[in-house]
């Protein structure tokens, strides 16, 4: 696990969100994203939220308190008389943010559950990151939460191919060139749970990438951080307000609530050819024989495997493929120019 951060935010009865705790720093524009997550009406009864900003992950874990069991709130609140004490403001949802570069929304909502549990017993910030460092570092408690517990295979859990099948059908294979290619997708969705997994399940299109191929998503984009994806050439971003998605910084949009999904930019990338009818005539018939993730996985790992044979055979003296070194291979012009835009998109191309 990379350094520690990590933020406490209370939200008081009258919706006043404080941040309580902050170790050992964190940005103003990280904060920023968390009050506005916090602050949206579509997160309230959520206990868990993965966001990101910038190249850090931001896990979000809620519990909601009450006076009598929130501990060590003030004590003279509960001495004062009923209508005295009934006007004062009182702690009624703590939030522990951590904040690191790997995405891991299991692991690290299992961790989160466990370091908010014991903050609230005594609301003491300085043992809840000697708690963090023992279990993460020192892993001297290992029997409640273990990093090495983890592997990449349990990132599966969180992928539904089988919903993608369903809900696409042979359009999936648009979602899966441009992740092959490196493009630029948008998901928009009113249930946030649904944007994360769908975030998820798409970056596992394209198997290949191990556990890189995560790096690329930003779960939960809102006004608060939406122009940080002007920076990306490749990205797979979730949105729950479809107003905000930047159209002109997009490739592919995936509305859920529609079962619409359109290519914005680049319209001339996604030629569609035999190849992209076998992948997708596979992925469904996988699907819908019930394969499990892992094999639908190695599936798209042979297809790639295909495309990457493809690509080597194009290649020219210097390494490179061009548009001339294309020009003698005997496949179909839209496998001609997907070989050539994955090279683009791998730098194999000039």
């Amino acid at each position: 696990m990379e350094e520690l951060k990590l933020l406490i935010v209370d939200k008081e009865s009258d919706g006043e969100l404080l941040v309580t705790y902050v170790y050992p720093n964190v940005s103003e524009e990280t904060r920023s994203y968390v009050l506005s997550l916090l602050s949206e009406p579509s997160f309230q009864s959520l206990e868990f939220i993965c966001g990101r900003q910038q190249d850090e992950f931001v896990y979000l874990k809620s519990l909601n308190t009450t006076p009598e069991n929130a501990s060590n709130q003030d004590e003279e609140n509960q001495e004062e008389n009923t209508d005295t004490a009934s006007k004062k403001p009182f702690i009624a949802q703590t939030t522990l943010v951590l904040i690191q570069k790997e995405f891991f929304p299991k692991k690290y909502n299992d961790l989160c559950t466990i370091l908010l549990n014991s903050y609230l017993e005594e609301r003491n910030g300085p043992l809840l990151v000697q708690l963090c460092i023992q279990l993460t570092v020192r892993n001297k408690l290992g029997k409640e939460w273990a990093a090495s517990a983890y592997s990449e295979d349990q990132l599966v859990e969180g992928i539904v191919f089988n919903e993608l099948a369903s809900k696409l059908e042979m359009r999936f294979i648009m979602l899966f060139s441009a992740i092959v290619l490196k493009k630029r997708v948008a998901i928009v969705a009113s249930d946030p749970a649904e944007v994360l997994t769908l975030c998820n399940t798409i970056a596992a299109l394209n198997p290949k990438n191990g556990n890189t191929a995560f790096n690329s998503i930003f779960p939960m984009i809102n006004e608060n951080n939406v122009s940080v994806l002007q920076s990306y050439s490749s990205y797979i971003a979730g949105f729950i307000d479809g107003n905000i998605v930047p159209m002109n910084a997009v490739d592919v949009l995936f509305d859920v609530e529609h079962n619409d999904i359109q290519i914005l930019n680049n319209e001339e990338q996604f030629a569609l050819g035999k190849f992209h009818k076998d992948v997708a005539t596979q992925f469904l018939q996988d699907c819908n024989n019930g394969n499990d993730t892992l094999a639908v996985m190695n599936m798209l790992k042979e297809r790639i495997s295909v495309l990457e044979s493809a690509v080597e055979a194009c290649k020219d003296e210097s390494g490179k493929v061009t548009i001339e070194s294309l020009e003698d291979q005997k496949m179909g012009k839209a496998m001609k120019s997907f070989c050539y835009n994955y090279a683009v998109a791998c730098g194999l191309a000039s």
